[in-house]
């Protein structure tokens, strides 16, 4: 359920989710999926589910998850943006949430994957439009540069 949830959010989303208006859009797009992995992550992290939410506010999103898949009511959005923007901030945002790897491919490899697209495009290349939303090709590109410290390079040359 959670490689769901991020292929879900994997390139369509924000990575940094600062505001209201974003947490709602992840709501909404997100829906269940998106709250199930906010419960598990912030229950590991810190603890925070039991820290932060009151028995109601968790039993209520208990009762969310289980019903609804996606959320279309602007009343049920409101109620969960409050509770959820205090979740996100306890375990760290989209980065506590997703994990390291998976926010960094959004804040770096997907940019990356599109300018490089866009560069095979111009030269040429009929299969290039399809790189810059390949999870594979991003993923690749985001673990190169990880990998790419200062330790392992052989030259001293930049």
């Amino acid at each position: 359920m959670e490689t769901k949830l991020k292929q879900l959010l994997c390139c369509k989303i924000h990575p940094q989710i600062t505001n209201i208006k974003e947490i709602t859009d992840t709501l909404r797009m997100g829906g269940r999926y998106f709250l199930l992995t906010l419960k598990q992550k912030s229950m590991r992290i810190n603890n925070a589910w039991f820290r932060i939410l009151t028995l109601e506010k968790r039993r209520f999103i208990d009762a969310v998850i289980q019903t609804v898949d996606k959320i279309r009511s602007n009343l049920l959005l409101k109620i969960l943006v409050g509770f959820t923007q205090k979740l996100l901030q306890a375990i760290g945002g989209m980065r506590g949430l997703i994990g390291e790897l998976a926010y960094t491919m959004q804040t770096f490899g997907h940019p990356l994957a599109q300018r490089i697209s866009k560069i095979a495009k111009e030269w040429g290349n009929k299969t290039a439009a399809s790189w810059a939303n390949d999870i594979g090709f991003i993923r690749y590109l985001t673990v190169i540069d990880i990998n790419n410290l200062p330790i392992f390079k052989q030259s001293n040359k930049p």
